[in-house]
């Protein structure tokens, strides 16, 4: 898919998990690009370690047609897909945990296990955003920022 970003451009993304209920996991990928690409211009080129941005996030700009579907990666192995692993910090006492998602409720945990805060920083944040707070999100990586800042101690809420 190419994501729009507020200012100009795209992001391409691949969708790694849909849950069939509106929730969507993907890896974004840069550089922006000022048209939509094609299928063919992408396949081989994108893996999961080149991600610029990982996380869960509602359908709405796909279900819309405001992020325009691309097509499939022709060589898609759901094993060099995998879904991601999350993380947040919690609490006055910065608990980390990392934790995966069911497969049909990407709002829901299967998994949670408590790990080092420098651990937990090196994963994507947990939660789900909203499309647009996705473009938000990869307009400002490619305009040179950055998404989490290790001091702030409210890094992914509380669950």
């Amino acid at each position: 898919m190419a994501v729009p970003l507020r200012d100009e451009g795209y992001v391409v993304g691949i969708v790694a998990q849909a849950d069939g209920a509106g929730g969507v996991t993907s890896y974004f990928f840069g550089p922006r690009r000022l048209v939509v690409p094609e299928v063919v211009e992408l396949a081989s080129s994108l893996r999961p370690s080149d991600a610029i941005h990982t996380c869960n996030y509602g359908d709405p700009g796909l279900a819309d047609g405001k992020w325009s579907v691309i097509g499939g990666h022709e060589e898609w192995e759901p094993d060099n897909w995998p879904v991601p692993v999350f993380g947040y910090i919690e609490g006055p006492g910065r608990l980390a945990w990392k934790v995966t998602y069911k497969d049909d409720n990407l709002t829901e945990y299967a998994t949670r296990e408590q790990i080092t805060v420098e651990e937990c920083l090196r994963l994507p944040k947990t939660g789900v955003s909203g499309s647009g707070a996705v473009e938000k999100a990869l307009t400002h990586l490619l305009n040179g920022g950055t998404l989490y800042d290790p001091r702030v101690q409210a890094y992914g809420g509380t669950r």
